[in-house]
């Protein structure tokens, strides 16, 4: 490449850039307006090949017409010449007749070119339209993809929030905080010492019992001391149990 067309190719580049997206709008429209503008050139090509045949036409017949009227001129002159007043009209006949054929092209012409302004606004009406219709249907499809991700939008928050209260939710096979299992292991192990301790209660009162049963009548004096011992008794396993809680809370 010449540097000069290197030249011209840089200067012409960020025009290129910014006339791209316009090409790639307006194409489509080209594309569309391609038959018709075929079809309308093809007809006004017609037109003027139909107008240009009738202006060969009209001149054919005057050149053929030319030396009739001259000679019939020549011979109406040659009969008046005596009389200058024939000779005026006869003058007068041919500037009318010529008169006659220049308004009939100038109102051709005048008809031709209404046509061609006519068919020109109906062109620019109809690109109007297309253009005015593609602006429809970008707004349509903005609208369309606004509505589109607003719907994801309010999905992905409801599943958000969904998420969120199932977390909150306390499910029925989720495990438990150490520290909560730890005091349910202690309760456990309370409530089963104690009812050990009830056991052992039990069993001691029931041992009493018949031993109560087999013994004699002893004096007021030992009776009265029986309730003192058993007291003691029970201080005892008490804090034999309170001693054995501080040790398995130690282990724990």
């Amino acid at each position: 490449m010449s540097p000069f067309v290197s030249r011209l190719f840089r200067r012409l580049s960020p025009m290129i850039r910014r006339l791209s997206p316009v090409i790639c709008r307006t194409s489509p429209l080209l594309r569309r307006l391609s038959p018709l503008i075929r079809r309308k050139t093809a007809g006004l090509k017609s037109q003027k090949t139909v107008v240009q045949r009738q202006e060969e036409e009209q001149q054919l017949r005057q050149q053929s017409q030319l030396p009739e009227q001259q000679s019939e001129e020549a011979s109406f002159q040659q009969q008046h010449q005596l009389h200058p007043e024939c000779q005026s009209q006869s003058q007068s006949h041919s500037q009318e007749h010529e008169q006659q054929q220049q308004q009939e092209e100038q109102e051709e012409q005048e008809e031709q070119e209404e046509q061609e302004e006519q068919e020109e606004q109906e062109e620019q009406k109809q690109q109007e339209e297309q253009e005015e219709q593609q602006q429809q249907e970008e707004k349509q499809q903005q609208q369309q993809q606004e509505q589109e991700q607003e719907q994801q939008e309010q999905e992905q928050q409801q599943e958000e929030e969904q998420q969120q209260q199932e977390e909150c939710q306390p499910q029925p096979n989720q495990e438990q905080p150490p520290q909560q299992q730890q005091q349910q292991q202690q309760q456990q192990q309370q409530q089963q010492q104690q009812q050990e301790q009830q056991q052992q209660q039990q069993e001691h009162q029931q041992q009493q019992q018949p031993q109560q049963e087999q013994q004699p009548e002893e004096p007021e004096q030992e009776k009265a001391l029986l309730p003192h011992g058993n007291a003691e008794k029970a201080e005892e396993e008490a804090e034999l149990s309170i001693g054995d809680l501080r040790r398995n809370l130690a282990e724990w």
